[in-house]
């Protein structure tokens, strides 16, 4: 299935590796974060709508999606 695919049907593909080797040890604030920005991967998004669908402040979800860049950078070079 691919991701165009996926998300027609109501669906996001997440890595294998996410979720045997970070999700474990991930804050539960990160791993919400990581989930949600797959999930809207094909438009564009702000801090304040991420914080209003998530439940955290806009600073929390600044620090948030810094630390989902890193997951991103640590996936890749995987």
């Amino acid at each position: 299935m691919n991701v165009q695919n996926a998300l027609s049907v109501g669906a996001i593909p997440v890595s294998d590796r996410f979720i045997d080797e970070y999700m474990p040890q991930a804050n539960g604030d990160y791993v919400k974060v990581y989930l949600w920005l797959l999930r809207n991967a094909a438009r564009e998004v702000t801090l304040s709508e991420a914080a209003g669908a998530l439940m955290l402040t806009e600073g929390e979800s600044f620090e948030k999606f810094k630390g989902v860049s890193d997951i991103k950078g640590w996936l890749m070079k995987k």
